[in-house]
């Protein structure tokens, strides 16, 4: 469930040390492929809708890139 898909949100959300190239983590975890780029946390909320809301340009770019889907969040979620 959510709880694999941790690492992505942390980048995301920039839980790992202020001044990370969060946007570099993000796109190595992408590279790794072990981690779903639309994964949702326990809320439903997905990184790239995270990263959006709070205006992280760089994080929210490099999901984009990566391949995330900008209307994930709004889309039902599989049960």
């Amino acid at each position: 469930g959510a709880q694999q898909h941790m690492p992505l949100m942390h980048a995301a959300f920039g839980v790992r040390s202020r001044g990370s190239d969060h946007a570099g983590v993000i796109r190595q975890l992408l590279q790794d492929g072990r981690v779903p780029i639309d994964a949702r946390d326990a809320n439903g909320t997905t990184a790239l809708a995270w990263a959006m809301f709070h205006s992280k340009k760089k994080r929210s770019t490099a999901l984009l890139e990566g391949g995330a889907d900008p209307f994930a969040r709004l889309k039902k979620q599989a049960v």
